[in-house]
């Protein structure tokens, strides 16, 4: 049966690889959507070039997402860091304030959006080959 410090330290393993995949996928699909914009001449009329762009759109959005999380978790750390310096305590909790909510919110919200971006530019695909 794991421990709490066990299951602390695999939640935050896959926090930082859950991350990764976001930007990964995010920055596959506005390459993706680019290319499919550039050579959108080749494929008359397969794809309506809005829905590229909305796509690249939402894929920008979850790595600006990406970015805000982590300003956001460094300013709840940064907090942190202030309140243990100023009271002497060697340990302390993170402070459940604004920024943390953003992290949290932030976090799942690059997912979604990322997961919306790849299933979109499925389907446009998917309805360019049929």
């Amino acid at each position: 049966m794991p421990r709490k410090e066990e299951v602390i330290q695999q939640m935050d393993w896959l926090s930082d690889r859950l991350s990764s995949q976001v930007r990964s996928v995010a920055l596959g699909i506005l390459a993706l959507t680019w290319g499919l914009l550039i050579g959108a001449d080749s494929i008359p009329g397969a794809i309506n070039p809005s829905h590229l762009l909305f796509v690249g759109l939402l894929a920008i959005l979850a790595m600006s997402c990406d970015f805000l999380q982590y300003a956001a978790g460094y300013r709840n750390a940064r907090r942190l860091y202030m309140e243990m310096r100023t009271t002497g305590a060697p340990e302390a909790g993170y402070p459940v304030d604004f920024y943390r909510r953003c992290r949290d919110y932030l976090f799942a919200a690059k997912q979604w959006i990322v997961g919306l971006a790849a299933a979109w530019l499925i389907g446009l695909l998917l309805a360019a080959l049929l």
